[in-house]
């Protein structure tokens, strides 16, 4: 069968069954990508099979033949409607896990401390890596995960990167920030490391989310719940800063300081020390109001 009839034959089964395998997925991804003579008539009807999918609030394997990256003219409409209609999930080209959570991953790079895939493909997150004891869905592994950083969508992948690299230990804490905004992500993922919380990055070109393990959560969200004022007032009150650079991690400018480093790192061990008074003053608590119970069950 040639490659027209091959793709002819799987867009009737789209239209049929109402998707395809992961495995024929490849095949049309990988051709649309070599963009061959004489197949631009047999991808344009596949694409837009897709799109109609897409339209219709439909999603499966089928979403792994679309690249988001290329201009080719059957992949226009496609590319619009799933970056119109389609969820976060369908667009994050961009994953970081912590090697301590996961064996290694085919096809994902292999950092220091972390597995690494940036890939202009759609619907990776749902992708079935392979690995040597079976395939590896990220998203599935994310149902015990919870969001614990949000990033704004103006984040760069280098800035994604700085961002998660502090969090697994792979990298240490930039010297310069764009605003006070990148200096809070700096010390929130510093604080994962103190905690030593293995950690999911997933993401577009322009906007990640951290995930930690649920059970770890409580602690994140009561770091979160701590005013950025209250980590400025300390470093003031500690000599960590004086009131120029507080006003500099405060404000929307770009600067580069060496105190942005010792700004973070005192920050996230203020957090640290905080959040450990808090858990063991609730701890505590529970402790002193089961003992009140059972005094009154024993009375």
């Amino acid at each position: 069968m040639t490659s027209a009839n091959k793709i002819k034959h799987l867009t009737q089964k789209l239209k049929e069954q109402g998707d395809i395998t992961v495995e024929e997925a490849d095949e049309i991804y990988f051709l649309s990508m070599q963009n061959p003579p004489g197949l631009s008539k047999a991808l344009s009807d596949w694409y837009y099979a897709v799109s109609d999918k897409i339209k219709a609030g439909q999603r499966g394997n089928f979403i792994f033949t679309i690249d988001l990256s290329e201009d080719i003219n059957y992949l226009w409409l496609v590319k619009r409607d799933i970056q119109e209609r389609g969820a976060f999930e369908d667009l994050c080209n961009i994953f970081m896990i912590d090697k301590r959570l996961c064996p290694p991953l085919k096809g994902m790079y292999s950092r220091d401390n972390y597995y690494e895939i940036k890939t202009f493909r759609a619907g990776m997150l749902y992708y079935p890596f392979k690995t040597d004891t079976g395939s590896y869905i990220v998203s599935q592994f994310l149902k015990k995960f919870s969001p614990a950083i949000i990033t704004p969508t103006s984040m760069t992948y280098k800035q994604l990167k700085a961002i998660f690299e502090i969090a697994v230990g792979a990298n240490d804490i930039p010297s310069s920030w764009t605003s006070g905004r990148e200096v809070k992500l700096f010390i929130l993922s510093f604080f994962i490391k103190l905690q030593n919380f293995p950690c999911i990055a997933a993401g577009d070109m322009h906007r990640a989310i951290i995930f930690v393990e649920e059970k770890n959560m409580p602690v994140m969200k009561a770091a979160l719940e701590t005013p950025f004022e209250e980590l400025i007032e300390n470093a003031l009150n500690n000599n960590i800063i004086d009131e120029i650079t507080a006003w500099k991690i405060g404000s929307y400018f770009g600067v580069e300081d060496p105190s942005v480093r010792k700004f973070v790192k005192a920050s996230a061990e203020y957090l640290d020390e905080k959040v450990r008074l808090k858990m063991a003053r609730e701890y505590i608590q529970k402790i002193t109001e089961d003992e009140k119970e059972w005094m009154e069950e024993v009375r």
